[in-house]
């Protein structure tokens, strides 16, 4: 027999960090950037980066941050407190 349990953080009736989010933040940490993760997990970069937007609004961190190699200015990389919760 097997138990699993998954976390689900919400705001009100909004979703703020739930297993599809973490999904996201693991991609990204592994495939180094927001665009490579949305297209391992076969969602498009739009919604992914609303997604991450919505939650970094309810939780009043930033999840993301720019690299200098960023193209356009659009963040790629984890922030130390995506990692943090990636490790809680």
């Amino acid at each position: 027999m097997k138990f699993s349990a998954k976390l689900f953080l919400e705001n009100g009736d909004d979703y703020v960090l739930g297993p599809g989010r973490i999904e996201l933040l693991r991609a990204i940490q592994e495939r180094g950037s927001l665009r490579k993760a949305a297209e391992k997990l076969g969602m498009s970069y739009r919604w992914a980066w609303g997604r991450l937007k919505n939650a970094e609004k309810d939780l009043q961190v930033s999840l993301l941050v720019r690299t200098e190699e960023a193209i356009g200015g659009r963040p790629k990389v984890l922030t130390p407190e995506a990692h943090a919760i990636l490790a809680w």
